[in-house]
């Protein structure tokens, strides 16, 4: 397990430059698939992002990696990494249901305008 953490610690830092202030990520490069689905606003198996680049999909997908991140650190001994990861993962969690949360439908909609939900989100 240790000898994957480097490979790991990598790609969260890949992420890590795509992120805005408050954790959420922002016009992702490249083909980021989620699932086929025939709705116009699933293009090539990836959600429209919002007008602001965000997806809550992605968002979620990325505090899922914060968190079996600092497990794996703790796991290891790695006590530092896992309290940056843990802070990465609750700011970013606050950020999700403060941007996605749509109290009336009780739902995380699929991106901040909160117009378009799915059951991937």
């Amino acid at each position: 397990m240790q000898q994957h953490l480097p490979g790991a610690r990598q790609i969260l830092y890949f992420f890590d430059g795509f992120q805005q202030a408050d954790g959420s990520l922002r016009n992702l490069p490249w083909w980021n698939f989620t699932d086929w689905v025939a709705i116009d606003d699933w293009k090539h198996g990836t959600r429209s992002p919002g007008k602001d680049g965000n997806s809550a999909l992605l968002d979620i997908q990325l505090l899922l990696a914060y968190q079996k991140a600092a497990n794996l650190e703790l796991k290891t001994g790695m006590a530092a990494y896992a309290a940056i990861y843990q802070q990465k993962a609750a700011q970013l969690k606050k950020t999700i249901q403060q941007k996605y949360w749509d109290d009336r439908r009780k739902l995380y909609a699929d991106r901040s305008e909160k117009d378009l939900f799915s059951q991937h989100t």
